[in-house]
C-alpha cells in the first residue's frame, strides 16, 4: 500500500492511497492537515499542521488519538519500535503505538523540516531562526545532540537507505552519511531548493522547486540473510528461512517448525550467540536487520534429572526368613504401600509386629498395605519384634507364692471408654477414647488404634480467609486435630462433623474435606450425612471441615431401555450422581441381576469414600475384575464387605437381598441387634446374620418387603432395584 497525504489550507486533509502508484484512491480528512505519513509496526501515522495526528490499521479507515501538542508538526518516522514526530519550535513528539503520545520542546528557536531513522539512530533536520540549516541526531528519540555542518543553508528533507543517510536542501544542497554523524556535501549543478527525499528500489530521489529532480545511485541493495542453528541438537531439523533482507528491513523469528530435540533438554527458543550471551528471540518475534547476515542458535535448557529413592527392609536382628524386597525407585512425595512379611521373617522368643523407620522403633510405624510417603531420601524400614511372654502368672507355686487375693494374680485390664467434651484427651494405650468439642466435631478411637499414648487437641480455626482461595463455601467451622506423634493410626478413627444445611444450594451435597498443607487446598474424603451430621474413617489428623459440592449437573441423561420403567426417575438420577452408568450400546438393562463385584462399586460410588486400600487377600482375587479391584478393597478396609467363610469373594455371583441389607448397615455403621424382630412375614427364613440388618432396613424405609410382606432374603436383586436402595440410603 503506498500512501500519500496533503493538506488544503484551511479546507480539508488529503490522504491519497494506491496498491500499484498508478491508480490512487482519495480520502478527506475534514479539519486535519498531515504534511507527512510514516508506516511501522502495522500502523500508518500521518502528522502535520496544529498538531494533526491520525492512525489507520488499512490507510483507508483512520482515527485520531489525542495529540500532545498545537504545533504544527513537519516529518514523521518510525524505528526501534518508536514513532518520532518532528516540527515548529524543536517540537518531538514519541509515541510507541501511534495513539499515545509525549511531547517536548527541544529548542524553541528552530524548526525542524523532517526526520528519519537508519543503523540506530533518529536524524532530524531544519532551520534556525537566523535561516541556517540545522541537523541533530538521537538513539533513542528523547535525546537529542546537535550536529556541526560545512553549509549554512536551510535543510528541508532527510531519507536513509542501503546503509547511507541522505539530507537536502536549498540551493540543491545535498549531504550523504554513513552513520548520521559525519557528514559529506555535495555540489549540485542548481539553484532550485530541494524540498523532501526518498529512498527506494537502490536509488535516493531528491525533488524541489521548480519541478527538480535529482537522482543519485543505482547500485544493487545490499541484501543479507537469516540461518538458524541447532546448537547440538540431537534431532529434528532447523527451519530454514528463504529470504534475503536489506538493512533495516524487518525479519520474523521462525518457531521450532522442524521438532529440534537436544537429549535430556527442553528448546527454549533462539538467541544470535552460541552461549546464550547475544540478543533472545521466541518465535514470531521480530528484528531489524543490521548489515551483516544473522546466525540464530538454539538455545536448550537442560532437563533437571528427578532425583529417586528406595525403601529397603531390615530383619532387625531376625533370626530366618528374608525381608521383602522392593524394587521400585520412588519420586518425592510418591506413595508407597508397605509390604508384610512376605518373607517369612522370624525372630527367636519373638513375634513380628511390623515396621519403623528406626531400629529401636522410636520413630513412625507402619503395617503390611498401609500407605508411606517418600521424603527427599532413602528409607529404611525396620521389621519390630514383641517379645513373647513365657507362660505362667508370675508368681511362683508350693508355698512360695500365694493363690488368695495377696496379689500374685493378673490384674484385669481396664477396657472402658475414655470420653472428653473439651477438645482435649489423654488416651492411654489400648483404650477406647471419645473427644467432643462444643457440639461441632465427635472423634471416635476404638481400642488399639495406636501402641503409645495418645494426646489429642481439637482447636477451632478462626481465621481461614487465607484456606477459601478458590471461593470454597464452608457448610461448617473448620477445626484443627493434633496429637503427639506424627505416625497415622492402625486402627481408622471415625470423625463427625456437624454442618449448617443452609449453607448447601438446591444443586449442591455436603462432604467432608480436609487441607493439604503442601498442595495448599482442600482434599475431599467424602462421608455418610445422617440429618445434619456427616461422618468418615480417617486414618491421620489435620484440618477439616464441611464444604458445599456442586451435584453434577442436569445434563440429561439418555438410556433407550428405561422409558417408562418404575425406576426410571431413580435411574436417572443414579447416573447424574455417578452411583451406576449405562452401557456403552445406550442402554442401562435395569432388569439385569447385580452381581457382588457390580454392587459393591455402586455401594462405594455413592459412599465416595476416598484414598487407596490395601491388597485384597481373597483366594478367588483374580476373579475380580480390574474395574472393581479398587472399591472392593476399600469396602473391605472400611470393615462394609467380608468375604464368604472359604475366604473367597465370589465377585460374579449374584447379590442377594440379605447381603445388600447387611452391607448397606455396615456402610451406615448401624448399631444391629442380631436376632432383631424383623416385621417380616418370612422372618424365620432370615438368616440370623442379616436380621439385624433387614430390621434397621424396612425400619429406614430403605429396603421393603415384596408381595405379602416377605423379605425374600436370598432373592437375587436387579440393577434397577440396587440404585433405588441405594439414593434411599444416600437420604438417610
Amino acid at each position: 500500500m503506498y500512501v500519500a497525504v496533503g493538506a488544503d489550507f484551511p479546507g480539508t486533509g488529503n490522504i491519497l492511497t494506491s496498491s500499484d502508484g498508478a491508480s490512487w484512491t482519495s480520502h478527506t480528512l475534514s479539519g486535519y492537515f498531515p504534511e507527512g505519513v510514516v508506516y511501522g509496526d502495522g500502523t500508518y501515522v500521518a502528522v502535520g499542521l496544529s498538531g494533526t495526528i491520525v492512525t489507520s490499521n488499512d490507510g483507508t479507515n483512520w482515527t485520531t488519538p489525542a495529540s500532545p501538542t498545537i504545533v504544527h508538526l513537519n516529518g514523521v518516522t518510525y524505528g526501534d519500535g518508536m514513532f518520532v514526530a518532528v516540527g515548529d519550535y524543536g517540537a518531538v513528539d514519541l509515541s510507541t503505538d501511534g495513539v499515545n503520545w509525549t511531547h517536548r520542546l527541544l529548542d524553541i528557536t528552530l524548526d525542524f523540516h523532517s526526520v528519519t531513522y537508519g543503523n540506530g539512530i533518529y536524524v532530524a533536520v531544519g532551520v534556525s531562526e537566523t535561516g541556517t540549516g540545522i541537523m541533530m541526531t538521537s538513539s533513542n528519540g528523547a535525546d537529542w545532540t546537535s550536529r556541526t555542518l560545512d553549509h549554512t543553508n536551510s535543510l528541508h528533507g532527510v531519507t536513509y537507505g542501503n546503509g547511507t543517510f541522505v539530507a537536502v536542501g536549498e540551493y540543491g544542497l545535498t549531504l550523504t552519511s554513513s552513520d548520521g554523524v559525519s557528514w559529506t556535501s555535495h555540489s549540485m549543478e542548481t539553484f532550485s531548493h530541494f524540498n523532501s527525499v526518498a529512498y527506494g528500489n537502490g536509488t535516493f530521489v531528491a525533488v524541489g522547486n521548480d519541478g527538480a529532480i535529482w537522482q543519485y545511485g543505482n547500485p544493487s541493495p545490499q541484501t543479507y540473510t537469516v540461518t538458524y542453528n541447532g546448537n547440538g541438537s540431537t534431532g529434528g531439523t532447523v527451519p530454514t528461512d528463504s529470504g534475503v533482507y536489506e538493512q533495516n528491513a524487518m525479519a520474523t523469528v521462525l518457531g521450532n517448525a522442524g521438532s529440534l530435540v537436544k537429549t535430556g533438554h527442553t528448546f527454549t527458543g533462539w538467541n544470535t550467540a552460541a552461549d546464550g550471551s547475544g540478543t533472545s528471540y521466541a518465535a514470531n518475534a521480530t528484528f531489524a536487520m543490521g548489515a551483516s547476515n544473522v546466525t540464530l542458535y538454539a538455545q536448550w535448557t537442560e532437563i533437571p534429572a528427578v532425583p529417586t529413592f528406595t525403601v529397603t527392609y531390615n530383619g532387625n536382628g531376625s533370626t530366618g526368613g528374608r525381608v521383602p524386597t522392593d524394587r521400585g525407585a520412588y519420586e518425592q512425595n510418591a506413595t508407597v504401600a508397605i509390604f508384610g512379611n512376605t518373607g517369612s521373617l522370624v525372630k527367636t522368643g519373638h513375634t513380628f509386629t511390623g515396621w519403623n523407620t528406626a531400629a529401636d522403633g522410636s520413630e513412625a510405624s507402619y503395617a503390611s498395605g498401609a500407605a508411606l510417603t517418600i521424603g527427599a531420601a532413602n528409607v529404611t524400614l525396620y521389621a519390630q519384634w514383641t517379645v513373647i511372654p513365657s507362660g505362667g502368672s508370675g508368681g511362683s507355686s508350693g508355698s512360695s507364692g500365694s493363690s488368695g487375693s495377696g496379689g500374685g494374680g493378673i490384674p484385669t485390664p481396664d477396657n472402658s471408654k475414655v470420653i472428653a467434651e473439651n477438645g482435649k484427651l489423654v488416651l492411654p494405650v489400648g483404650r477406647s477414647g471419645e473427644v467432643r468439642l462444643d457440639e461441632g466435631i465427635k472423634i471416635d478411637i476404638p481400642a488399639n488404634a495406636t501402641e503409645k499414648e495418645l494426646i489429642l487437641t481439637i482447636e477451632r480455626v478462626l481465621n481461614t480467609q487465607s484456606l477459601l482461595t478458590k471461593n470454597e463455601v464452608l457448610a461448617s467451622p473448620v477445626y484443627e486435630v493434633l496429637k503427639n506423634f506424627t505416625e497415622n493410626f492402625k486402627k481408622p478413627v471415625t470423625l463427625t462433623l456437624t454442618f449448617d444445611p443452609a449453607k448447601l444450594k438446591d444443586n449442591q451435597r455436603a462432604a467432608i474435606f480436609y487441607y493439604d498443607e503442601g498442595k495448599k487446598g482442600w482434599v475431599e474424603i467424602g462421608g455418610i450425612v445422617k440429618g445434619n451430621q456427616i461422618s468418615v474413617e480417617v486414618d491421620h489428623f489435620t484440618k477439616y471441615a464441611v464444604l458445599a459440592v456442586d451435584k453434577p449437573s442436569n445434563e440429561e441423561v439418555k438410556l433407550s431401555d428405561i422409558s417408562g420403567h418404575w425406576a426410571e426417575a431413580n435411574i436417572i438420577q443414579a447416573v447424574k450422581d455417578g452411583v451406576a452408568r449405562g452401557y456403552p450400546d445406550g442402554t442401562f438393562k435395569p432388569n439385569h441381576t447385580v452381581m457382588r463385584a457390580e454392587f459393591a462399586v455402586m455401594l462405594m460410588n455413592a459412599l465416595k469414600l476416598e484414598g487407596e486400600a490395601g491388597a485384597l487377600t481373597f483366594k478367588d482375587n483374580t476373579k475380580i475384575a480390574v474395574w472393581a479391584q479398587q472399591a472392593i478393597a476399600q469396602a473391605v478396609e472400611a470393615g462394609i464387605i467380608k468375604g464368604y467363610a472359604d475366604d473367597t469373594f465370589r465377585p460374579e455371583a449374584a447379590i442377594t437381598r440379605a447381603e445388600m441389607a447387611a452391607m448397606i448397615a455396615n456402610a451406615l455403621k448401624l448399631t444391629l441387634e442380631e436376632n432383631a424382630a424383623t416385621g417380616f412375614a418370612d422372618e424365620q427364613s432370615i438368616p440370623t446374620w442379616a436380621r439385624g440388618a433387614a430390621a434397621a432396613m424396612k425400619e429406614l424405609g430403605i429396603m421393603e418387603g415384596t408381595g405379602a410382606n416377605a423379605f425374600h432374603s436370598a432373592a437375587q436383586s436387579t440393577r434397577a432395584e440396587a440404585v433405588t436402595v441405594l439414593l434411599r440410603m444416600l437420604a438417610k
